[in-house]
């Protein structure tokens, strides 16, 4: 869950100071139009869609003459532009990131208005370019181009250069035969459980460090309380500096080091990383599964609102998530007995607003599936290392800084057996 956040934390940091606020247009639309198809011309596709997209739709929806159907249109043109300028962009550079954020704004206009709308099918004028001569193309000839082209990246490009995800997540749907209503759910499935087996020995150290250091906590609650002030000013900079010594003075003398239980959630993270990156390969493969209730016929019938596959949003799935993600929060053990309430609401607010922040990001269904079965597993294993016995801690070091005799790794080991009273040693007399 906690890499899930900062993932989340680290996309919207990048929109927020990256790509940054859109500016108020100085221009009017129709100036704006012809500058995109300018960069649509050029193939300049982070112009366009970081700056003069957004100035145009802006420009759009501050214009009172315009209705609007007018707006709608309007708008649908422009992104056509983008896309087409981002899918060309793609094939010549053979970059897969070029053209994700293109399908996924496709696909929310095709769930939008729907696969048969006017709209939808009529062409837009593009640019001419030597190595792409059309002149028009429709929205809906677009995004079949955008996710084969994405297709053909994801499986010929490694990730990070040297992994095969997109051949892993294939292998595993093809283990199933590849039937749309069961092989792909099935799929992401097996696919965390393989992540979870192979993470397992690094969150298993990880928890049981945790229970280690929640023993210390009596202990260092005691400290916290001897330096509290009772006026309930905070402490002064040498008061929080005498406290933070014998605080570390305390972790020395059961040989524990407070950071070593951050590595092995560093060590995990590059694996996340890249199956959220094999994922992101074979996203548009995804769109050939089904799951449950969704479906293409419920997703008509509804406008749009349940997803037709696993490659499109779905809401249901991300409310279901959310709801685990809460019951999670609820069910994991505590470290701290003390401090069990506040421990359990940092943990449901935490849940919560990540909850609340999937419905703004444009993530497909198979994610949400295969991160639903990762939490399930992650809990499984909490709950198992909690009902495992933990070794009470052993004073390694004493008190005066000198090593405990017989102690190895924080236990004491044969400690030497009472024999009773020691006698004196009387020297021999030297004969005369």
């Amino acid at each position: 869950m906690s890499i899930l956040l900062w993932t989340a934390v680290i996309f919207l940091g990048y929109n927020l100071l990256i790509v940054g606020p859109s500016r108020a247009p100085a221009k009017p639309f129709a100036e704006l139009q012809l500058e995109m198809q300018t960069n649509n011309a050029k193939i300049l596709d982070q112009t366009i869609a970081l700056r003069t997209y957004p100035d145009y739709t802006k420009s759009i929806d501050q214009d009172p003459k315009l209705t609007e159907e007018q707006k709608e249109k309007l708008r649908l043109e422009g992104l056509v532009l983008v896309a087409d300028t981002q899918y060309k962009s793609a094939i010549q550079r053979q970059d897969i990131n070029r053209v994700i954020t293109t399908n996924d704004a496709l696909q929310a206009w095709e769930r939008k208005l729907g696969p048969e709308h006017p709209l939808w099918n009529a062409p837009v004028k593009i640019a001419s370019h030597k190595d792409f001569p059309a002149s028009e193309i429709s929205p809906k000839e677009l995004k079949e181009k955008v996710r084969q082209i994405s297709s053909e990246l994801g499986r010929t490009t490694p990730v990070w250069g040297f992994f095969p995800g997109y051949q892993l997540i294939d292998m595993l749907v093809r283990a199933t035969g590849a039937v749309p209503a069961i092989s792909y759910a099935f799929a992401c499935l097996l696919l965390a459980i393989v992540v979870r087996a192979v993470v397992f020995p690094l969150t298993q150290k990880q928890i049981m460090f945790g229970r280690q250091m929640s023993q210390l906590s009596p202990l260092m609650n005691e400290i916290k309380e001897k330096y509290k002030r009772k006026d309930g000013k905070p402490l002064a900079m040498q008061e929080q500096q005498e406290m933070n010594q014998e605080m570390m003075g305390l972790y020395s003398q059961y040989g524990i080091n407070p950071a070593s239980g951050c590595f092995p959630m560093l060590l995990q993270l590059p694996l996340f990383l890249m199956i959220y990156q094999a994922m992101l390969h074979y996203r548009f493969e995804f769109e050939n599964g089904l799951f449950l209730w969704i479906n293409p016929a419920l997703s008509q019938s509804t406008s749009g609102f349940v997803a037709a596959n696993l490659g499109q949003k779905d809401y249901i799935l991300l409310t279901l998530y959310a709801i685990s993600m809460v019951a999670t929060a609820l069910l994991m053990p505590v470290s701290d007995p003390m401090n069990a309430r506040q421990q359990r609401i940092m943990g449901v607010s935490i849940s919560g607003i990540f909850g609340v922040m999937m419905f703004f990001w444009p993530v497909p269904s198979a994610f949400v599936l295969y991160w639903t079965f990762t939490n399930v597993l992650a809990t499984a294993q909490s709950l198992y290392s909690y009902r495992l016995p933990v070794a009470p801690l052993q004073k390694k070091v004493s008190a005066a800084g000198g090593a405990i005799p017989g102690a190895m790794n924080g236990v004491v080991k044969n400690p030497p057996a009472k024999t009773g009273v020691p006698q004196r040693h009387q020297p021999k007399r030297k004969k005369k």
